[in-house]
């Protein structure tokens, strides 16, 4: 008949310890381990981590050749054995001088072994040794990499110590990191969790979802869903914030729509998020030309635009020298062109030839006629399309091919933009700082250089190159 259970853990104990007296406590380590679990069934954990640590205090003593006789632990190579089921038992528990010194010991003897390092991290933390936790966090993190709870820990002890921007920074390239590694549970999770820690924190959650393709988003659909209702819910949320937040959130809802336009849901969300980028989405998706985002002011086209959109290509040996028209003429031509936005090319022509009484200027050879052809625009607004549902589809290679084709033919703000951010998710960071250049030349030539200034300053700080850092030097010079 087996001993009633309150008696249990004590029988197991008292043969453990007749056992280690007659054949060494080493030989009776298995059985300490059985009375130790024991124990621990019967919510007597203390008792439990206190036979642990005895045992691994214990020592023997053994005979060298040189120095004579030695003091070692009397366990061998069962140590690491029973550090272990220390480690387990007094993992959570509160906190006592004893513990932390145990702790400290056995984790500088088992640098990795993580059950001892987790434990020693949980002990300092609860003890209130925050800098201590911190780098014991760190060291299990590179121990255990795809472990968010131990994100999450960090995140923790970063906001308590008030730094608030390592917490975030830290989700942030832990998310990526996950993304990458195809471990898109892991990324979606801590997207959750870092609210905990972080609860302004929503454009990092987004990008993190945002770095997701759509078929992930539509897997992991209640995590970015629970995620958008807090957002919503979030009335004091800085409004820099909130707007970097819903910008990267619309961008998720995006992915979902070009993935199936039927998805109403999708539809709906972005529509109450931003109406106006529901509206150009839907144009685009429809092939429709689609307008200027709000704020946005194109130039309006002239009619030598007009024309300059239908020139084809003439072969350099069959230009004709410049005629450069008199002033007279000029100005007839100036009073009949705003009036007339279908005159033919030839007729313009004509009626701009120099007059009899006027001295007409010296004539240049015209440079080669190098304009593309009208079939430029709609190859360019197609590999735009293109390119645009491959980015929102987190094919970033495939989604450069097509930009640089669009590039070529046609540049503009927006390509430029997004070609800039694939090359910034594909680590390229060489071709991030031309095409960033390269942007910041376009905004300026649309008459915004703050923007172009702000465009370097922002990439400057993710990459170091000396030719941005040039640039942006200059515009900041010329600015003042």
């Amino acid at each position: 008949m087996a001993p009633p259970s309150s008696n249990t853990a004590d029988d197991l104990l008292a043969s453990a310890r007749d056992g280690a007296e007659s054949d060494g406590l080493r030989a009776a380590v298995d059985r300490f381990l059985d009375a130790v679990d024991a124990l621990v069934a019967e919510d007597r954990r203390d008792e439990a981590a206190t036979v642990l640590a005895e045992m691994l205090a214990a020592k023997e003593k053994k005979r060298g050749f040189l120095f004579g006789k030695r003091e070692q632990s009397a366990l061998g190579d069962r140590r690491e054995a029973v550090a272990n089921k220390y480690a387990q038992i007094v993992r959570n528990a509160p906190p006592s001088e004893g513990a932390l010194d145990v702790l400290a010991q056995l984790a500088a003897e088992f640098p990795n072994d993580f059950d001892v390092r987790i434990a020693n991290a949980e002990e300092l933390l609860q003890a209130g040794y925050l800098l201590d936790a911190l780098d014991e966090f760190k060291t299990c993190k590179g121990l255990h990499r795809a472990d968010v709870d131990l994100d999450v820990k960090l995140g923790e002890v970063y906001a308590q110590l008030g730094r608030l921007d390592d917490a975030v920074g830290h989700a942030r390239r832990a998310c990526a990191e996950y993304a990458k590694a195809g471990n898109d549970a892991a990324a979606a999770d801590l997207a959750v969790r870092l609210l905990g820690f972080a609860p302004d924190a929503f454009d990092c959650s987004f990008e993190a979802f945002g770095a997701l393709s759509a078929d992930l988003l539509v897997k992991h659909r209640s995590e970015l869903d629970r995620v958008a209702s807090s957002f919503a819910a979030a009335a004091e949320l800085d409004p820099a914030r909130r707007s970097a937040a819903a910008s990267k959130l619309a961008a998720c809802y995006e992915k979902l729509i070009v993935r199936d336009r039927s998805d109403e849901r999708a539809w709906q969300a972005l529509t109450e998020l931003d109406a106006d980028t529901a509206t150009r989405l839907r144009e685009r998706l429809d092939g429709k030309p689609v307008r200027p985002a709000a704020g946005v002011i194109e130039p309006v086209p002239t009619p030598a635009d007009a024309h300059a959109a239908v020139a084809v290509q003439i072969p350099e040996e069959h230009v004709l020298p410049a005629i450069v028209p008199s002033t007279a003429a000029a100005a007839a031509v100036a009073q009949i062109a705003p009036h007339s936005t279908d005159l033919a090319p030839a007729a313009v022509a004509q009626s701009a030839a120099p007059v009899p009484d006027a001295v007409p200027a010296p004539a240049a050879p015209a440079a080669p006629a190098t304009r593309a052809p009208a079939a430029a625009g709609g190859l360019a607004a197609f590999a735009k399309r293109k390119a645009l549902e491959m980015f929102l589809n987190s094919d970033y290679e495939a989604a450069v091919a097509q930009l640089l084709r669009v590039v070529k033919m046609s540049p503009d703000v927006e390509s430029l933009e997004m070609l800039l951010e694939c090359y910034l998710v594909l680590d390229k960071h060489d071709d991030a700082a031309r095409v960033g250049v390269q942007l910041a030349d376009a905004e300026i030539a649309a008459g915004n250089k703050p923007g172009a200034i702000a465009t370097l300053t922002t990439l400057s700080k993710r990459i170091a190159n000396p030719a941005l850092e040039q640039r942006r030097v200059e515009l900041m010079q010329r600015q003042y």
